[in-house]
């Protein structure tokens, strides 16, 4: 069941990936993209076969909103029925060639994020265990903070599956 988790997220750059991941899966979601079942991948060319190699090229760029901030994501198969997903808020002109790489940073946006949902033992929202991958311009974290996103059908926190 969805479920928003406060102790999870205490810090403002927490709560701006977080938002940022869950708007991100939504829009997935919304645009039937993707689904939280294992291998629910309906982006072009997600029925080819998974070869880490190439994982990067085989994702999709999608674009939407957050409580009315342009963004950009990609998301692509991470293998295990896990996807990989990287937002950017207020994308720059080139996000689209950038945000497949899990460092974009300030390349693809004013913000940029990147996680993974995991779809096989459930679906929640994961990160490297550590703190989230987040890269946000000071003057932009506050705008990000205060939007209010939900999960929708998954949680957004669990477990870090490997």
């Amino acid at each position: 069941m969805p479920q928003k988790s406060q102790r999870v997220f205490e810090s403002e750059r927490s709560i701006a990936w977080r938002n940022m991941m869950v708007a991100a899966i939504n829009a997935g979601l919304d645009q039937g993209l993707f689904t939280l079942e294992p291998q629910g991948n309906f982006w072009p060319h997600a029925d080819q076969d998974f070869r880490p190699a190439d994982a990067m090229n085989k994702g999709a760029v999608y674009r939407f909103e957050l409580a009315g901030i342009p963004a950009a994501a990609w998301v692509g198969d991470a293998g295990f029925d896990e996807l990989s997903i990287h937002i950017a808020l207020w994308p720059s002109q080139e996000s689209g060639k950038w945000l497949m790489r899990n460092d974009a940073g300030f390349e693809a946006g004013e913000a940029f994020a990147t996680g993974w949902l995991e779809r096989r033992n459930g679906a929640w929202l994961q990160f490297n265990g550590g703190h989230p991958l987040l890269s946000c311009r000071t003057n932009r974290l506050q705008t990000i903070t205060s939007a209010q996103v939900e999960p929708t059908g998954y949680r957004d926190h669990g477990a870090v599956m490997m």
